[in-house]
């Protein structure tokens, strides 16, 4: 899915429609800890996704960390990000 097709999703029930990474940064704005999880659903591929998670994190709190399963997305986001903690929820390589 792209941005505009998440958007027009609805969480449950409700009108509430999925939040951009940007839009849950604005609203947490450094009053908590920030773990974001980068998610990734083919091998291998572009690395966009990591880009664009670290281009919004590297602007914001340091406390505002990454992880993966996938080890492919960890070794991309720890050279995008050398000086913030990244790391593997679980998985092998």
């Amino acid at each position: 899915m792209d941005l505009a097709d998440v958007g027009k999703l609805r969480l449950g029930a409700t009108d509430e429609r999925i939040p951009t990474l940007d839009e849950v940064l604005a609203a947490v704005d450094g009053r908590v800890p920030v773990v974001v999880d980068v998610r990734r659903w083919s091998i291998g591929g572009s690395s966009a996704l990591e880009r664009a998670v670290a281009d919004r994190l590297r602007g914001y709190d340091p406390a505002a960390v990454a992880q993966s399963f996938d080890p492919i997305a960890v070794r991309r986001m720890r050279k995008l990000m050398p000086d913030r903690a990244i790391g593997q929820a679980s998985g092998r390589w």
